[in-house]
């Protein structure tokens, strides 16, 4: 049937009304001082690339029993939905309760601001609402499903995405669900922003042309509240391009589930162009079962969190089982913070620094820690290497299969560090010029060791071979108890300083503390180590409380408990 037009003239507006059945062969036209109205019941089947422009108003009127709907004449062709143009703005179009089926594009926006409410897009082959031109739409209960699920070929990277947000658009999106996309859940872009709370979606994977995300976020400044994303390749991306513009993705009560590649990614386009300023702020924010079983490919995860090239602050987060490490961080500065963090059961065994709970590489600056506990990850709790800086208070490292805390070639200072039930030493320090640790407690560590050094409390190798005035190894307030070696392990090492440290509990077939710098090169190498304000309680028939070997060193204040034979110091390093 042709469209059933219904004139009515009021201050020069004309109003068509469209009922029962309406066939489309071509494209339809609103013009600017005119209104559709489309009533409950109504079916529009539209011919393969036919759409629906309007300038004037569209209001339509279906409810939850009788829906309006656009559906495509065609099995082989789609139709291109409908479009608002700039021109709608502000006259008031309302859309209440429209399923759109097959469709390339469901709804289009060009600098408009319709009212949708429970608008259900099944099938859309490459967006579901797409938006440009500061478009501020009010979208209430939106639901998407099988985007770009059903298309013969891909020409290019944008298809199977269920909301498009671009171009400077703030649309308020109250209620979405987004369900089995080829690319991505909500998509933004190009300095855009809006409110988006109470979103949920699922099974957001499969692209081969983009990368497939349930939320990409692209030099845009949006607010998201009780995000939940299930089963997609990355849960949700943030990534600056434009340095012309500004990105600052806020996240509120956030959870992630059984991502393929990433929980969450946030990044500069390019790594080499860091951007030090905050681009994304996470507030409870939960990562579970990344590269998991319940994952579409289990196994082949990145990370959990990854953040690189640029900065965040994160608050309030749970990682809970991920194959691989579960924060990664790379070319971050100060202007990262992870605060009340918890990291469980992540990591990937035998993969270095993806096997830790935390890695960090190559920063500019000390990113911050704040409050964090780490465990149960197959590797270190935290792996600091090249250059990887941190800084903060409070870690609880315990029951990891490695070191609580491992640093190679790394800044790392921290206050209230716990580290308990390792199955290596709780800190192990290699080749670092400037590590300062303050109220350290090391309990039961060691036990998985196969060497002195995995299985001592506190281990130092290499930490500054060279004593100068700059740099020093700090360990202030610091105890060590039940380890499964020495308490403190020290191999080739000076410019070290343990201020304050107790020691107890230890193997009565060891020495407390081991010393032994031979390893050094004379006259390119050498210096001393520094205990001070040291109390040791050891029980040994065989072994000394405190050994030191080929080593200088400086000893002020000493206490010794305990039956054992004292300090064995042995400070001839090839006859120097």
């Amino acid at each position: 049937f042709a469209p059933e037009n219904n004139v009515a003239e009021t201050s020069g507006r004309a109003t068509t009304t469209w009922s029962g059945t309406v066939s489309l062969t071509s494209d339809y036209f609103v013009n600017v001082q005119d209104e559709l109205l489309i009533t409950s019941c109504t079916s529009v089947v539209m011919s393969p690339g036919i759409r629906i422009y309007v300038d004037g108003r569209l209001t339509i009127q279906g409810t939850s029993t009788c829906p309006v709907v656009l559906s495509s004449s065609s099995t082989t062709g789609d139709h291109e939905g409908i479009q608002f143009n700039s021109s709608s703005n502000g006259r008031g179009s309302t859309v209440n309760h429209l399923h759109i089926e097959n469709a390339i594009y469901g709804m289009t926006l060009y600098g408009s601001n319709p009212i949708l409410n429970n608008v259900t897009i099944f099938n859309p082959d490459r967006v579901g609402i797409d938006m440009f031109g500061s478009s501020s739409p009010v979208i209430r209960d939106l639901h998407v499903e099988q985007a770009g699920r059903n298309i013969p070929f891909q020409n290019d990277w944008r298809y199977g995405i269920g909301l498009s947000v671009g171009d400077g658009s703030t649309p308020i999106v109250q209620g979405a669900y987004f369900t089995d996309h080829l690319l991505r859940g909500l998509n933004l872009w190009g300095a855009s922003g809006g409110l988006y709370r109470n979103i949920v979606m699922d099974n957001i994977s499969g692209s081969v042309l983009g990368e497939a995300a349930g939320v990409w976020v692209e030099d845009s400044v949006p607010l998201f509240e009780d995000l939940s994303i299930d089963k997609s390749d990355t849960g949700i991306i943030v990534r600056h391009i434009d340095d012309s513009g500004y990105t600052r993705a806020v996240f509120r009560d956030v959870d992630i589930s059984n991502s393929m590649y990433r929980g969450v990614y946030l990044d500069k386009n390019n790594h080499t162009n860091y951007t030090n300023y905050e681009t994304a702020d996470f507030t409870n924010l939960t990562v579970r079962g990344t590269g998991s079983s319940g994952a579409t490919s289990p196994g082949i995860a990145f990370a959990a969190i990854e953040i690189n090239a640029t900065g965040a602050w994160m608050e309030n987060v749970l990682v809970d089982d991920a194959s691989s490490v579960g924060v990664r961080l790379f070319f971050v500065d100060s202007t990262t913070t992870f605060r009340n963090m918890t990291i469980r059961d992540a990591g990937e065994a035998g993969q270095g620094a993806h096997s830790a709970g935390l890695s960090i590489q190559t920063s500019f600056f000390a990113a911050h820690l704040e409050n964090i506990e780490i465990s149960g990850s197959p590797g270190p709790g935290i792996h600091s290497s090249s250059g990887g800086s941190l800084q903060g208070t409070g870690w609880n490292l315990h029951n990891n299969s490695e070191q609580g805390l491992y640093i190679d070639s790394a800044t790392v200072v921290v206050d209230g560090l716990i580290s308990s039930d390792n199955g290596f030493s709780g800190a192990h320090v290699f080749d670092a010029r400037y590590v300062t640790f303050s109220n350290v407690t090391s309990t039961n560590d060691g036990s998985l060791g196969s060497s002195a050094m995995e299985q001592a409390g506190l281990s130092y190798q290499k930490s500054n071979d060279l004593e100068t005035a700059s740099g020093d190894v700090v360990c202030m307030n610091c105890h060590v108890e039940a380890s499964q070696g020495h308490g403190v392990y020290v191999i080739d090492s000076v410019d070290l300083w343990l201020d304050n440290l107790t020691i107890t509990d230890i193997d009565t077939a060891l020495p407390a503390m081991f010393v032994h710098n031979g390893g050094l090169t004379l006259g390119t190498q050498g210096g001393r180590f520094n205990l001070m304000n040291a109390n040791i309680e050891h029980e040994s028939l065989t072994q000394p409380a405190l050994y030191i070997e080929q080593a200088a060193g400086n000893i002020d204040g000493l206490t010794l408990q305990g039956n054992h034979s004292g300090i064995h110091w042995d400070a001839n390093h090839n006859g120097n």
